[in-house]
Parts: structure tokens; sequence; C-alpha cells
């Protein structure tokens, strides 16, 4: 107990305990920069990754006179000499490292408005990344791929200025069917691409074939596929990512019916008759139609089919079923 009491040996307990301490607290720090380092080197491995869009056609076709939704950005006053400088762009898929060579449209607009608020567009490109030579000062340079944009603008100097475009775009293909193993051919439906902006559910692409790859901002876009042009249409949700090509598709419940007043099961059908289709409460879904065996693709239900010929009438019910394509007959005992 006298030895404990030392001074000197409490002193050199004390620098143990301290020099111990401190060696802890820097073996927990070592070891939670390596785990960290881990981490980031897992994370950045994952973001380096690159994904390809396949070429598809390009949409929308055309160029536009101005950009009336689009504000500039505060006006900075600078100085610019008076003659032309080289402006050199490219683009980005959000996701990849490899420039856009192709489906890019370029647009360059100056940075005065015209009267009615719009801004004046001075050139244009298709190239992957095209030049363009201006006269310097400010320009609001517009990249579109497909329905996928990017706007920036861009103070242009001499004898070069460069600018880079980074647009969040992906790809979407689409097929209709009404089974697994029973696709409906392409010329006999058609796709509608739609878009929530401002609480609306705004249109827009129309008239969209299967197979056709279109491109599109990322984000959630609703997917209408209409099955002639009757009443047989499916809608869906498609969520689009950056730089991937997402395919899908709808399954249809309708079916092709041809219509037939005969006078006998398996006779010809009779000229100058004249058709309406209803449901079984008496909506119309198709009005008068003036064929001898007209075609319609109609959504799978219950409908009542109604013939005029020669001035009588006459009336069927039948069923529709997916998939199921046929003739309807109607026989010339069956009058009102």
């Amino acid at each position: 107990m006298q030895i404990m009491d030392c001074p000197t040996v409490r002193y050199i307990s004390q620098n143990i305990i301290t020099a111990l301490s401190a060696a802890i607290l820097t073996g927990f720090i070592v070891l939670m920069t390596c785990a960290f380092s881990v981490q980031i080197s897992h994370a950045k491995s994952i973001y380096d990754s690159t994904r390809i869009i396949p070429v598809p056609t390009t949409r929308p076709a055309g160029e536009t006179s101005g950009l009336p939704s689009f504000t500039p950005a505060p006006r900075v006053t600078t100085d610019f000499p008076n003659q032309n400088a080289i402006l050199k762009v490219n683009a980005f898929i959000d996701g990849t490292k490899a420039p856009v060579q192709s489906g890019l449209v370029w647009r360059i607009f100056s940075d005065k408005k015209t009267p009615e608020g719009k801004l004046t567009l001075v050139s244009t490109s298709s190239q992957g990344s095209p030049t363009f030579d201006l006269p310097a000062g400010y320009y609001n340079v517009h990249a579109s791929f497909g329905y996928a944009e990017h706007i920036k603008r861009v103070s242009l100097k001499p004898p070069l200025t460069e600018a880079s475009f980074n647009i969040a775009a992906g790809g979407l293909r689409l097929n209709a069917a009404f089974s697994r193993n029973h696709i409906i051919p392409s010329k006999d439906v058609r796709f509608e691409i739609a878009r929530q902006q401002g609480g609306d559910l705004k249109t827009i692409v129309t008239d969209l074939v299967a197979d056709e790859i279109i491109r599109l901002a990322t984000g959630d876009y609703n997917v209408t596929s209409k099955y002639g042009d009757i009443n047989s249409e499916v809608t869906a949700t498609v969520q689009i990512k950056p730089s991937e090509l997402t395919e899908l598709t709808l399954y249809q419940r309708g079916a092709e019916i041809t219509l037939k007043l005969v006078s006998e099961t398996g006779g010809e059908a009779l000229a100058d008759t004249s058709w309406t289709v209803l449901t079984p409460g008496g909506d119309p879904v198709v009005n008068t139609v003036k064929s001898a065996f007209p075609r319609l693709v109609l959504a799978a239900g219950d409908y009542v089919a109604f013939a005029r010929n020669e001035g009588k009438n006459y009336s069927t019910s039948f069923t529709v079923e997916s998939g199921v394509h046929r003739d309807v007959e109607l026989i010339l005992g069956n009058t009102n």
C-alpha cells in the first residue's frame, strides 16, 4: 500500500492509462475510416456502370419557333467584343459516360425576345456534337432527345466556348397482346402516352405503333393501348428510368367481329344493310354503318346488333370474347 501511494508510481500509472486510451481511440477512427472508404468505393462502382439506350426513331419532328415556357436566368451585365465566336456543345444521357452521337436536335435561341415575348431561333443542328459560329453574346441552347430535353443559358465568348448538357432520358417500347403467346398485329393497335402536368393528365404522344422505341424524360407515364377505334382499350402506368429501355406489353380484352344479315345459316351477306350496335342497356356503341358485312373491333362483353334491310328491322344478341374473332349472323326471320 505504501508503494501505490508513491507520487511517482501514480504519475506513471496515469500516463499509461492515457496512452492506452489514445491508442484505442486512434484504432477506432482508423477502422471507421476504412469502412467508410469501402462504402464510397462500392457506391462509385455502381454509379459508374453505364447502360445504353438503343437508337430509336426520332420523335418529335420539326422545329419550334420559340420557347415561351422557358424563363432565362437573371441578366448579368457583360461586355462582349463585337466579333464572332465558336460554340461547341455535346450531350450525355444521365448515367452514361459517352456523349450522344445521334438522335439529338439542337436549337439555338437569341437572348432577345420578340414583341410576342418569344425567343428567336437563330440556328439548329441534328449532329451529335455540333459547333456554331455566332456573334459573341448570350444564347439559350435547347437540346432535345425525343421528348426529353435540357435548356441552358450560355455566355458565348471568343474564341471558343464549350457547353455540356445532361439529359435525364430513357426509352420505351410498347406491344399489345391477348395473352403471352397471342400478340396483336401492330397494324391493329395504336398507343398514346400521357403525363401529369400541373395537376392535369396531358397527352404527349399519339398514334404510336407497336415496337417503336420512343425517347422520354425520366418519370411516370400513363400508357393507353387502343385496339381498333371503338371501345377496346386498356391503360397502364410505367416508370421511365435514366438510360434504360423499358419494354411494356398491354393485354387487351377484345376481338374482331363481322356482322352478317343472311337468309339462312352460312348464307351470303345481304347488301344494302344498315347496322347499329348497342349495349344490353341500350347505350350506343356503333352508330349506323351501311355495309353488307361490317368488321368491328369490340371490347369483350355483351351486345345487341340491329340490322335494317328493305324497310325491315332485325336484331340479335351476341357476346365478344377476348381474342376470339368470329362472324355474327343475323337470320332474316329474327325481326323486331
